[in-house]
């Protein structure tokens, strides 16, 4: 017996830039930031302890499934009519201290918490510095903890 099927093709969108939204909401709350501060970059790292023994010059590792995921980045936020709800949305990422998705177009995704963000001015806008740590995310679990959008106006 033989079987037909359709060949369906579909074309991704392709990702410009760095995108970060609210996995509760992400068409509502999706911000696109077109333009790169100059720098982008990932950094992994494993939790482990050195120990050192007698009679070995260099230490012995023991190291366990535990590690840091963290994404830096620097966003340039031109002025223009969304430059102060932009500037407002990146600081409330750091501010609510809740789980968001990132991506880009270099195919990185993570959910994330943002740590740290830092300003300096440019006569152009403003470049915006964001530390994004990739967090354990559980989605059954999140969106029984919050039941309201993660960067909804309070």
């Amino acid at each position: 017996m033989a079987v037909e099927s359709a060949v369906v093709t579909i074309t991704a969108p392709e990702l410009a830039a760095v995108w970060i939204h609210d996995p509760d909401s992400p068409q509502a709350t999706a911000r696109r930031f077109l333009y790169s501060g100059g720098s982008r970059g990932r950094a992994r790292a494993r939790a482990g302890v050195a120990t050192n023994v007698a009679g070995r010059a260099l230490p012995v590792f023991d190291i366990g499934e535990h590690r840091t995921d963290v994404v830096s980045l620097s966003l340039t936020v031109p002025f223009g009519e969304d430059w102060a709800d932009d500037i407002e949305y990146l600081h409330r990422l750091v501010d609510t201290g809740r789980a968001h998705i990132y991506r880009d177009d270099r195919a990185r995704l993570l959910f994330a918490v943002a740590l740290d963000i830092s300003e300096a001015d440019e006569p152009y806008g403003t470049v915006v510095t964001l530390d994004l740590q990739a967090t354990n995310f559980d989605e059954a679990a999140y969106y029984v903890q919050y039941a309201t959008p993660l960067l909804a106006e309070e």
